[in-house]
C-alpha cells in the first residue's frame, strides 16, 4: 500500500508541476551566470606603477587613416593607453587579482598600425594588432597566440582574419586553462587556450602552450598570476572587461536512488494509474539509461556543493522532465522531446548537502543535466552516454572564386532567423546579405563567402547560410519610408504589404541590382565593392551602396534610413560611426540633402531627407566600412 501511495503522490507532484509554470529560485537572465566586471571608474583595480601612461576616459576616437592616432575624452568606462611618441617607453598594466583557469571577455580598439597584447597570468599572450584586411596571417596578427620565449612553442596564427577596421570596437572572448602542478610543484599539464573568439569568430580551438610568451612579465610558470595588458608597443583602448575565474572544486552527487515505472503517462490527475515501481535501485552515477523508452524515470539524491551561492542548471531531455532542488522547482523542459533544447534555472545552494529530484518521462532516451556555480565552469553531472546528440553539421565552405555568386538561404539576424535573405559573395573577399522583403542589407563580412553545412546535413532543416567571417549587422529595417514629419516613427520591418517587389537583375559585372516600389516611387538599390585597394591585400576595403529613386512627382516626404543602432557619432574627421562604433559610413554623396541623427524607439537613427533633382529623381551613395 505504501508503494501505491508514494506513486500517487509522485503523479500528483508531476501534475502540479505541469498545471502551472513554476518560478526558479532566481530570475534567469540568459543561459549563463553573470561574470565579474572590472570597473573602469578609476585605476583602483590595477597596480599603480603604470599610472600616467594609462588612464580612464568616457570616449575615444581613432582616425582609421592615421598611424597610432588615439584621442580620449574625459569620463569613465574606457581604459586607455597613450604611451606617447616613443611607444617603447610605455608601461604594462597588471590587474590586482590573480587567476588560474579563467573565461575572459573584453572589447578593444586598435588605432592604425598599433600593437598590444593580453597576457594571461602575465605569461601567455593573445596578440592585439591592426590586422585589418590582411590576407596572410601569423601568430603576430590580431588574435594570434604569440610564440614562446624558447623553442618549445612556435606560436599559433588565427584560423582566419576576423579583425575590424582601426578605430572600431572589437570583441575578444578567451577560455584559458592554467598549467597544472602536482604536490611537489612539478608541472603535469601545460597551459591551454580552449577557445578564442575574435568578433564572434572562433579563431583558436584547443591550443596547448608549453612555455611563457617571448617578453612575458615572468619567465617561470605558476598556477596563478595577474592579467597583464601590454603598453609598450602602441596606443590601445579597452572596455567592458569581465571574467569568470575558476577553481578545481565541483559538485559531488551521492546517496542516489531511482525508480522506474513501466509505461507512458498522460499528465492528467483523473487517469493516473495506481501501481508500484517496476524497478528500483541505487546508483553512484546520473544516467537516464537506467530506464527504457516509454518508461517514467525518477532519480533523487544529494548534491554536495563546495560553497554557498547561486548555481545555474541546464536540463535537456527527450521527453517531459523536471528538476527540483531542496523541494523547489528549478526548471522544467516544458514537455518537449527535443533533447538538445536547453532549459535553465537558477537556485541558491548552501555549502554541503542539497537534496535533488529529477522526474523524466522517457520518450527519446536522452537525459542531460549540467550546471555552473561560483568558481565552477559549466560541468555535466550526467554520464556521457545518458545524452543523445544530433549530428552536427560539418563545415561546407562555399567560395566566390572567379565571379560573383548569389545564394538563397536563411540567415540569422539579431538573434532571429531571417527567411528572406539573398547572400552575395564577391571574389575580392567582400560579402553581404540582403533582405528582399524589407529591401535593406542585413549584414556584411570580409573574407570567404559562406559555410553552408547546415543547408546540407541530413535534410538541411535549418537552411542556415552562415557568414564565414566576422559579420557586422545592420538594422535590417526598411531603407525608404514616407514620414509625416522628421520625427515620425520609422516603419516596422516585414512590410510586404507596402512594398511592391520587382526582383533584381544582374548587371554587366554579375552583381545584383534590387528593384522595388513604395507607392508610386520607384527605387533601385545597388551594392558593390569599392575600387580602393591596399598593397598587402587583394580585396576591396568598403562596400559601396548606391540608391536611386524616381519620385514621379510625388508630394510625399520621402526619407532614407542610412543606419541605426545603440549610438551614432559624427566623428571629427567627418565620418559617421554607427551602432556604438561597430562600423563606419563614409563618402556620403546626397547632393543638397543633409543627414541628421535622431533618437527614436530606443535607438539612434541616421536619417536622410530625399531631395529630388529637376528630373524628379534622386541618387544617394555612401561607403560602409567595418
Amino acid at each position: 500500500m505504501r508503494s501505491k501511495i508514494k506513486f500517487l503522490c509522485l503523479c500528483m507532484f508531476i501534475f502540479t508541476a505541469c498545471g502551472k509554470e513554476q518560478e526558479s529560485g532566481s530570475k534567469v537572465q540568459g543561459n549563463s551566470l553573470p561574470p565579474k566586471r572590472i570597473e573602469l571608474t578609476n585605476l583602483d583595480n590595477f597596480k599603480s606603477s603604470a599610472v600616467g601612461k594609462w588612464s580612464v576616459a568616457g570616449n575615444v576616437f581613432a582616425d582609421r587613416l592615421k598611424n597610432h592616432h588615439l584621442e580620449a575624452k574625459a569620463g569613465t568606462g574606457i581604459l586607455v593607453n597613450l604611451p606617447g611618441e616613443d611607444v617603447s617607453k610605455g608601461e604594462h598594466l597588471f590587474s590586482n587579482f590573480e587567476h588560474g583557469d579563467i573565461d575572459l571577455e573584453l572589447e578593444f580598439m586598435m588605432p592604425k598600425g598599433s600593437n598590444s597584447g593580453i597576457y594571461l597570468q602575465g605569461r601567455y599572450e593573445v596578440q592585439l594588432f591592426d590586422s585589418w584586411l590582411k590576407d596572410s596571417l601569423s601568430y603576430s596578427d590580431a588574435g594570434g597566440i604569440y610564440r614562446g620565449a624558447g623553442e618549445a612553442f612556435k606560436g599559433n596564427a588565427p584560423d582566419r582574419n576576423a579583425s575590424k577596421a582601426p578605430g572600431l570596437w572589437q570583441q575578444l572572448k578567451i577560455r584559458f586553462r592554467a598549467p597544472k602542478f602536482d604536490g611537489s610543484g612539478k608541472k603535469i599539464a601545460n597551459a591551454r587556450f580552449e577557445e578564442v573568439y575574435l568578433n564572434g569568430v572562433l579563431i583558436h580551438n584547443g591550443i596547448e602552450v608549453s612555455e611563457p610568451t617571448l617578453a612575458a612579465a615572468f619567465e617561470d610558470e605558476k598556477a596563478r598570476g595577474p592579467l597583464m595588458l601590454q603598453g609598450d608597443h602602441g596606443p590601445v583602448a579597452f572596455r567592458n572587461i569581465s571574467y569568470k575565474a575558476y577553481t578545481g572544486e565541483r559538485i559531488a552527487l551521492k546517496e542516489m536512488r531511482y525508480e522506474i515505472y513501466d509505461g507512458m503517462y498522460k499528465i492528467d490527475i483523473d487517469s493516473l494509474p495506481e501501481m508500484q515501481a517496476t524497478i528500483t535501485g541505487t546508483t553512484d552515477t546520473l544516467s537516464g539509461k537506467f530506464s527504457h523508452e516509454d518508461d517514467l524515470f525518477v532519480i533523487e539524491g544529494a548534491m554536495e556543493a563546495p560553497r554557498s551561492g547561486e548555481y545555474m542548471f541546464e536540463l535537456m531531455a527527450g521527453g517531459p522532465a523536471w528538476l527540483y532542488i531542496n523541494a523547489q522547482q528549478v526548471t522544467d523542459n516544458r514537455g518537449t522531446r527535443d533533447y538538445e533544447d536547453g532549459h535553465y534555472g537558477v537556485v541558491k545552494l548552501k555549502e554541503g548537502e542539497n537534496k535533488f529530484r529529477i522526474i523524466y518521462q522517457n520518450y527519446d532516451e536522452s537525459l542531460a543535466l549540467a550546471y555552473e556555480g561560483p568558481g565552477i565552469p559549466w560541468t555535466a553531472l550526467n554520464t556521457p552516454n545518458s545524452a543523445r546528440h544530433w549530428p552536427k553539421a560539418g563545415r561546407m565552405i562555399y567560395e566566390a572564386k572567379n565571379a560573383p555568386v548569389l545564394q538563397r538561404g536563411f540567415m540569422m539576424h539579431k538573434g532571429k532567423k531571417n527567411t528572406s535573405a539573398v547572400t552575395v559573395g564577391l571574389p575580392v573577399g567582400l560579402n553581404y546579405a540582403y533582405d528582399h522583403n524589407n529591401n535593406s542589407p542585413l549584414n556584411a563580412w570580409y573574407g570567404t563567402f559562406l559555410d553552408i553545412g547546415e543547408m546540407w546535413i541530413e535534410r538541411g532543416e535549418s537552411q542556415l547560410a552562415k557568414p564565414y567571417g566576422a559579420a557586422v549587422e545592420f538594422s535590417g529595417k526598411p531603407t525608404v519610408a514616407i514620414l509625416e514629419n522628421p520625427g515620425s516613427l520609422w516603419p516596422a520591418t516585414d512590410r510586404q504589404e507596402v512594398y511592391s517587389e520587382q526582383g533584381y537583375r544582374l548587371n554587366e559585372n554579375g552583381l545584383p541590382v534590387f528593384y522595388y516600389q513604395l507607392n508610386n516611387i520607384s527605387i533601385e538599390d545597388y551594392l558593390y565593392p569599392s575600387d580602393e585597394y591596399f598593397s598587402n591585400i587583394n580585396g576591396a576595403s568598403a562596400l559601396v551602396r548606391n540608391i536611386r529613386l524616381r519620385l514621379n512627382q510625388t508630394e510625399e516626404k520621402v526619407y532614407l534610413l542610412l543606419g541605426s543602432g545603440s549610438s551614432i557619432e559624427l566623428l571629427p574627421n567627418g565620418v559617421y560611426a554607427l551602432d556604438d562604433k561597430s562600423y563606419y559610413i563614409e563618402n556620403l554623396d546626397a547632393g543638397e540633402a543633409k543627414p541628421f541623427i535622431r533618437q527614436s524607439g530606443g535607438e539612434a537613427e541616421l536619417i536622410l531627407p530625399v531631395v529630388s533633382g529637376e528630373n524628379g529623381s534622386a541618387s544617394v551613395s555612401y561607403s560602409i566600412i567595418w
